[in-house]
């Protein structure tokens, strides 16, 4: 159950799961991912169930360097941004800036 939604414009890629069922148990789950072409990425929970311990992040092609974060709960947003340039060198990777934006209301409409 549930759907997954998408929109993009020039600025941005958005994929929106909207009451997903975790696959563990029958709750639903409500999160966005936001792709931006300033080269970030905003991982956004309004609703999120975790029965497992849960690690998400972001890695660089080769999967030789990246950034993780911890259990996201609901009403939070981490945002990635990378430390250089994504393109065209693959030799460019996420650092440390990572930001937390904690009680979020609503998550950014979508459509």
């Amino acid at each position: 159950g549930g759907t997954i939604y998408y929109s993009s414009s020039s600025t941005q890629f958005v994929v929106m799961w909207s009451s997903v069922k975790n696959y563990s148990n029958t709750n639903r789950q409500t999160f966005e991912i936001i792709l931006k072409n300033d080269n970030t990425i905003t991982f956004q929970y309004q609703t999120i169930t975790n029965d497992v311990t849960t690690v998400y992040g972001v890695e660089n092609q080769a999967g030789s360097a990246g950034r993780t974060n911890s259990t996201p709960a609901n009403s939070t947003a981490v945002k990635f941004t990378p430390t250089i340039s994504l393109c065209p060198s693959p030799r460019n990777v996420f650092g440390p800036s990572v930001n937390t934006l904690k009680n979020l209301s609503h998550m950014s409409p979508l459509l």
